[in-house]
């Protein structure tokens, strides 16, 4: 299933608040010429107040996780809307019709792909739960695609720069993650938020 150069991008959800966010993905795009990207969005304020529900309500597990698979679609549609360059697919035949052409950036709709495809990958599983989160997702997204790496890109950064178990304690990932770095790609972090972004945006206007 590999195609060349194929980097997975999980665009954490804490950056859609965002006002530039459209600017800064662009100029950390421009600065990777010649790489491929496939871009899973996280659920963001959608999942945050789904959070708030449950601790109300007192979901099901696997509810409240297919329900955050659902705000990933709505976000997943929102990073459609910011970079409409990019092609949005919802089936893995889609991935598997485009992987080897000569597309640059890729938007995945992960439901389709968690629910018949994930499974079916060697490894470790995810479950249906809130021990899930995008960042485990996409892991699992770089392992089903051979990609040459995986970028987080978040709203800070971590405490511990390289990724190990860590990250999970610190709450930078999920608690999933570490069980799954050995088996996917490369593993590096992007602090959008930083104002390095906006200084780029503002050094481009000059």
């Amino acid at each position: 299933m590999k195609s060349a150069s194929w980097c997975v991008v999980k665009v954490g959800g804490s950056l859609f608040d965002l006002p530039d966010l459209q600017q800064r993905l662009r100029c950390w795009l421009a600065q990777r010429q010649g790489q491929r990207h496939l871009f899973v969005a996280g659920g963001g304020a959608w999942v945050d107040q789904l959070r708030s529900w449950d601790r109300r309500y007192r979901l099901d597990p696997v509810t409240a996780h297919w329900l955050a698979i659902d705000c990933m679609q709505v976000t997943a549609a929102l990073l459609h809307t910011l970079l409409p360059e990019a092609t949005r697919i919802r089936t893995w035949d889609d991935w598997l019709a485009l992987e080897a052409s000569g597309e640059r950036q890729v938007i995945l709709d992960v439901k389709q792909f968690l629910q018949v495809v994930e499974p079916t990958l060697p490894g470790v599983r995810l479950v249906a739960d809130w021990r899930v989160s995008s960042d485990s997702i996409a892991a699992r997204v770089a392992t089903a695609v051979a990609a040459d790496a995986l970028v987080l890109l978040k709203s800070r950064a971590p405490v511990g720069r390289e990724p190990t178990a860590a990250w999970a304690e610190e709450n930078y990932v999920d608690v999933w993650f570490p069980q799954l770095m050995t088996d996917c790609a490369d593993v590096a972090w992007v602090n959008l938020r930083d104002d390095q972004w906006a200084a780029t945006m503002d050094r481009k206007g000059d």
